[in-house]
């Protein structure tokens, strides 16, 4: 950003003088302008828009002098290096130098993904988890889509769109948490509930199982909290398609 500031003028000059690189800017500026605008009300992660840089830097590609170029490229260079050896320290280090860390049980979440789905693992059993992030990690070690069970945040919708929660009804269900859970918050969706401990590498993992899913029941309390929360979009502006609001009421929008 510091280089493309000193070198504006530049830039201006080489977007004016092919369209080709007029759309190349365009794939830069507004996207991260866009960003700017929608982060003074939203929080916006930093992947979305860390993933239009490589854009930007194609342009500065195209639109620096020759000697700053080479002299970017070095220090990307020596930047990406001392990455690099970050990592490289990292992997000559084991799990027990990181027991004291206050992130210990999330490496060891992402470190024994297997042995903790080995462990509450089950035949006729659905797993699922209490938020997107452990979802994410489960699901890529079993490589399938892992739900979340609840309402959730704002991030990570995902389930909305693939995930039918009618189809468990009546099934058994065990949640993951890496903290206890309270089993009040489940009760009212299984005919039975109870809280199963384990332990993977002196980290404690829990589990709530929950016999007898009540569809119904999730569907007014926990789906009906979604629709209102992110679903209940104004008759003004258009619907072309909705696969949560398809399951939830049979319609593209819902009344």
């Amino acid at each position: 950003v510091w280089m493309a500031f000193n070198h504006r003028k530049d830039l201006q000059a080489t977007a004016a003088s092919a369209k080709a690189l007029r759309l190349l800017a365009c794939l830069v500026v507004v996207p991260l302008l866009f960003f700017m605008l929608l982060s003074a009300k939203k929080v916006i992660g930093l992947h979305w828009v860390l993933s239009f840089y490589p854009f930007g830097f194609a342009f500065l590609a195209f639109a620096l002098p020759a000697d700053k170029l080479k002299r970017t490229a070095l220090g990307l260079a020596v930047f990406a290096g001392l990455h690099v050896l970050v990592v490289g320290g990292l992997y000559l280090t084991s799990l027990e130098t990181w027991r004291s860390v206050k992130l210990y049980p999330q490496i060891i979440r992402s470190y024994k993904t297997a042995e903790i789905i080995r462990q509450v693992s089950r035949p006729g059993v659905v797993l699922m988890a209490d938020a997107y992030t452990p979802a994410s990690i489960y699901g890529f070690e079993r490589r399938q889509y892992m739900p979340v069970f609840g309402v959730g945040r704002f991030h990570a919708r995902q389930d909305d769109m693939l995930v039918d929660f009618s189809l468990y009804q009546g099934k058994t269900i065990r949640i993951i948490h890496g903290a206890p859970p309270s089993l009040e918050e489940f009760k009212p969706f299984f005919e039975k509930t109870e809280v199963l401990s384990f332990m993977q590498n002196g980290v404690p993992f829990y589990a709530v199982e929950g016999t007898g899913f009540n569809y119904q029941a999730y569907r007014k309390d926990v789906l009906g909290t979604i629709f209102r929360r992110f679903y209940n979009i104004p008759a003004a502006l258009p619907m072309t398609g909705c696969p949560f609001c398809e399951r939830y009421c049979g319609q593209v929008r819902c009344p």
